[in-house]
């Protein structure tokens, strides 16, 4: 409910609205995280277009962060950069996010 409204289309430029969290600190996003996602997206809890927001409300924002000298940290930006339909030639299919959903538990290309 709370992605209603946050990206406004106009031509070939994608608007976002999000506002930023004032919030002091960090908070490291893990794949468990990005699992759950994966998994409410398969549940139907979220759709498909609302990982776009998602993928860029993390990449964007300060306060979100992941070590990417760890494993962990590795699998949350290669899931990140793969929902972002902006850089993402293909979009992304239920059939990706269950593989996705594999990866992030298991750290495995299935």
């Amino acid at each position: 409910e709370d992605l209603a409204g946050t990206v406004s289309k106009q031509r070939d430029t994608s608007f976002y609205k999000i506002a930023d969290i004032k919030d002091e600190g960090k908070f490291e996003v893990t794949s468990k995280h990005l699992l759950k996602i994966c998994l409410d997206v398969i549940n139907n809890n979220l759709k498909l277009e609302d990982l776009d927001i998602i993928s860029f409300a993390l990449e964007t924002s300060e306060y979100f962060t992941w070590n990417m000298e760890t494993q962990d940290g590795q699998k949350v930006e290669d899931a990140l950069s793969n929902w972002s339909t902006n850089e993402n030639s293909n979009p992304v299919t239920m059939e990706y996010i269950k593989y996705c959903a594999y990866y992030l538990e298991t750290g495995e290309h299935g």
